[in-house]
Formats: C-alpha cells, sequence, structure tokens
C-alpha cells in the first residue's frame, strides 16, 4: 500500500507545482501584463488614458498592481480606483 500512497503524493506535487506556473500577456493598452495561473492572477495595469486639465488634453498613464487568488481570478477584470 505505501508504494501507491507514494506514487499519489508524487503525482499531486507535480500537478500544483504545474499550477503555479504562470503564462505572461501582454494588453495593447499602453503596457498592461498579466501574469495568470491556474491558482491565481496578477494584473501590472499601465493603461494610457488623456488627462483632461483646463484648457490642455494630454496623455498619461493609470497604473496599479492587482492580484488575484482562485476562484477569483476567473473572468476578465476591469481598472478599479
Amino acid at each position: 500500500m505505501k508504494p501507491k500512497k507514494k506514487a499519489l503524493t508524487i503525482i499531486i506535487s507535480i500537478i500544483l507545482v504545474i499550477c503555479l506556473f504562470p503564462v505572461r500577456l501582454m494588453l495593447k493598452d499602453g503596457g498592461t501584463v498579466i501574469y495568470a495561473a491556474v491558482l491565481y492572477k496578477v494584473i501590472v495595469w499601465k493603461q494610457i488614458m488623456p488627462i483632461e486639465e483646463e484648457n490642455e488634453t494630454s496623455t498619461g498613464y493609470r497604473t496599479g498592481t492587482d492580484f488575484y487568488i482562485f476562484p477569483f481570478n476567473l473572468g476578465d477584470k476591469e481598472w478599479r480606483e
């Protein structure tokens, strides 16, 4: 019985390690990068956005970092202020 338990433990460990490796996705919104794995998601925001000031319009960036763990990492995420 011990060899089966040991094999099962090794297989489960390998599956968990694979679930921790992220895939890097780059968005074309100014430099936002998403690191997505099965168990978590990290979003490093850098969105180009217009800044409206008195009689002047220029371009600025929204920046920030969000971290989501399973099951909240599923689905699309939008910028929150």
